[in-house]
């Protein structure tokens, strides 16, 4: 048998394998409203804050919803509009409205609370919203609002919870119709061992690197993906379905991912004719260079990506609908083990993670 028809056959092989080892599953009951999924420590749950019912929903990997954690009420540590959950090395940051922070254990207990609007400052009467935020040693590092007094700056920052909290500036950012994409969903910022990446559109189509006090713009981001999304006016509420639908018709990077020790970045790519499809980019820091291009299987309006110990989620959302929920869609789970091994691929002809 020749040698390129070996090569040939063993390429198939590897792909019907993969495609075996993906599992698609539904979940029950879906959420309506929600940003980044985390999973839990074990691997083995997925937890969806639903902004829309103002809980934390607990998923199983059969896509059963085990149970929901709901606290509202008016005591310190009491959470009434969750929207986000990042897990830290103890338990879980819970975002509650605009400027409220709850730390939760590993049981998503409520274990202490920070209001950076009405906790004791450092450094005079400043005002911080971040929309996007990590995690970061004994704070988070948040893109968003800061105001000084003086004059509101769009930009990075870091808050040290303290006692008192302090801010501190790293970088300014756009404002205006380049902040959209940001307000849409979650991801552009990502902590990956010591270090945080914040995503930049262009001019500055790159990431940047915070590294303690210093930060650094990297580039060699596969080419195309950079420009703003052209998204029509925010007019409150009611444009958010509008909103949606011209931000998923966009050629973009929406996501970073952290995975296995590696930097992932999540890709709308729209084709002739209007056809969707969903990249992840590995990319490289020290080398500032994209390494390997994997096709995920899927053509969702809407994605969202996470990485586990054991398995990689890709949780579709279909479109935002007038009743104030995204059309609810598949969630396929992928073992780490198998996205591990994927290493290669271009635009022109990525590597198939497995097939839809």
């Amino acid at each position: 048998m020749r040698p390129v028809l070996v090569m040939i056959l063993l390429a198939l092989a590897a792909n019907s394998a993969r495609a075996s080892e993906c599992r698609t599953v539904q979940l029950n009951p879906a959420p309506r409203i929600f940003n980044a999924p985390a999973w839990d420590p074990s691997g083995e749950r997925i937890l969806v804050v639903d902004i829309a019912a103002g809980r934390i929903d607990v998923y199983s990997l059969s896509g059963m919803r085990e149970r929901s954690v709901m606290r509202p009420g008016p005591d310190v540590l009491d959470f009434s509009r969750p929207n986000s959950i990042e897990p830290t090395g103890t338990g879980y940051l819970l975002g509650d409205g605009a400027n409220r922070f709850v730390l939760l254990d590993r049981n998503l207990r409520p274990a202490g609370a920070h209001d950076i609007a009405s906790d004791r400052r450092e450094g005079g009467e400043w005002r911080a919203a971040p929309f996007q935020w990590v995690p970061f040693d004994s704070g988070v590092v948040g893109y968003g609002f800061v105001h000084d007094g003086r004059q509101s700056k769009t930009g990075i920052f870091r808050i040290h919870w303290g006692p008192p909290l302090k801010v501190e500036f790293l970088r300014e950012m756009p404002g205006n119709e380049g902040l959209q994409p940001y307000l849409l969903g979650r991801g552009y910022l990502a902590r990956l061992g010591n270090r945080v990446y914040a995503y930049s559109f262009e001019p500055d189509y790159g990431l940047i690197e915070i590294d303690g006090a210093r930060l650094r713009l990297l580039k060699g981001l596969p080419p195309g993906f950079g420009s703003v999304p052209q998204l029509p006016p925010n007019q409150g509420p009611a444009s958010t379905a509008s909103l949606y639908a011209a931000f998923a018709r966009s050629k973009s990077v929406v996501k970073l991912v952290p995975a296995g020790g590696r930097l992932y970045i999540l890709m709308r790519d729209i084709q002739t004719r209007g056809a969707r499809r969903w990249l992840l980019a590995e990319y490289d820091p020290a080398q500032e260079k994209t390494t390997s291009l994997i096709l995920l299987p899927t053509s969702a309006d809407h994605v969202e990506v996470i990485a586990g110990t054991s398995w990689l989620a890709i949780v579709e959302k279909g479109p935002f609908l007038p009743d104030e929920r995204f059309t609810p869609g598949s969630t396929i789970l992928v073992p780490m083990t198998t996205f591990s091994r994927l290493h290669g691929g271009t635009i022109e002809n990525p590597l198939v993670l497995c097939k839809p």
